[in-house]
């Protein structure tokens, strides 16, 4: 086998009708959000597409331990996504607590005891 063969070219393209143009907001001290705004493939706002509203903050759970935690924000604008920020954020890390308490609950039924 030759080494082009053996190399597969990743197959890829990005699509011209979903493009977006990103803004980051922060405030330095809690997180930032992320403002996806719709555009054209020449660069143009798309009006016929909604904004999407990406929200991203760190919590620290110990001293040496920081969980990033990224999630939607639902809103119309920059403001109603800052005033969604806590909420959306909140939500997020609790789908992430049951998200990992049910990982570890499968783990633990896949521990075969011997003697029982």
């Amino acid at each position: 086998m030759s080494e082009a063969e053996g190399k597969e070219k990743l197959q890829m393209s990005m699509d011209p009708n979903n493009l977006y143009r990103e803004d980051i907001f922060t405030d330095f001290k809690v997180g930032r959000i992320r403002q996806l705004t719709p555009v054209r493939v020449d660069g143009g706002p798309d009006k016929n597409r909604k904004l999407v509203f990406i929200g991203e903050t760190q919590v620290r759970i110990s001293t040496n331990d920081i969980i990033p935690v990224q999630c939607d924000i639902d809103a119309r604008n920059l403001m109603e996504a800052i005033e969604k920020f806590p909420e959306a954020v909140h939500l997020q890390m609790d789908r992430m607590v049951k998200e990992a308490q049910e990982l570890k609950r499968q783990s633990e039924s896949r521990i075969i005891v011997p003697g029982k």
